[in-house]
């Protein structure tokens, strides 16, 4: 494993393990998934420690301040987080030195910031409200052009890249709603890519890593832990 990655399980290990008594849960929870019920996506649950009454067929998927994840299902007549997140902390640290490392070192490339879009790969990226959109690519000793359209292919973007430009910015004037699907055109290769807003209740870098790790956005989510001061604690 290398250093870099040693250093993201011991982050989130770390976080995990500091939230491990019942009071930590105080702080609020923000809902990821919803299926069925009154709870929506990006909703804050102001405290982890009442009990939240799911009914038959009703699941959640929660994100705490220290970025972990639970998950809960009904029928109970109410749901632990407390529990949950207990019970899921050790699983989370038995998973992440096997699924997320080979994920990492095989399938994946890390940008140079979190908020920078792959344009060589198909996938789901992770984008900041009212923050521009920016693609990248890791090879630039040669010029390029970076087209890019909706996949209805109602509109298109010519976007030059000159030799040595890694990056390149989507004009202001590029639709992109919260969730919205594109074609990337890049070295003759198109890509398929969905791009997700973060939710704006998601408080610090931790809760942000979680999100955008249980959305697809593995890349980014390292990325940011590694940049983060909160995240990446040595």
């Amino acid at each position: 494993m290398t250093r870099f990655l040693r250093r993201v399980a011991f982050a989130l290990a770390m976080g995990f393990a500091l939230w491990g008594t019942r009071g930590a849960w105080a702080d609020a929870l923000v809902v990821i998934e919803a299926r069925g019920g009154t709870y929506h996506p990006g909703q804050t649950i102001a405290d982890g420690t009442v009990p939240i009454p799911l009914k038959d067929g009703e699941q959640l998927v929660l994100v705490a301040s220290s970025g972990q994840i639970v998950r809960l299902r009904g029928p109970r007549q109410t749901a632990d987080v407390a529990g949950a997140l207990n019970s899921l902390m050790t699983q989370k640290m038995a998973r992440t030195d096997k699924a997320g490392v080979v994920r990492s070192q095989n399938t994946m490339l890390v940008p140079p910031d979190p908020w920078l879009m792959d344009a060589t790969h198909s996938g789901r990226r992770c984008q900041l409200p009212d923050h521009p959109l920016t693609f990248w690519r890791p090879e630039s000793s040669t010029a390029a052009t970076l087209t890019l359209m909706p996949v209805d292919r109602s509109w298109v973007a010519e976007l030059p890249m000159k030799v040595g430009a890694d990056r390149v910015d989507v004009p202001i004037n590029v639709p992109v709603p919260q969730r919205a699907g594109f074609i990337v055109r890049i070295d003759g290769k198109d890509i398929a890519l969905t791009v997700l807003a973060v939710p704006a209740a998601l408080q610090n870098d931790m809760m942000r890593v979680a999100w955008m790790s249980e959305m697809g956005c593995d890349g980014q989510a390292l990325s940011l832990l590694h940049q983060s001061p909160t995240a990446s604690q040595p």
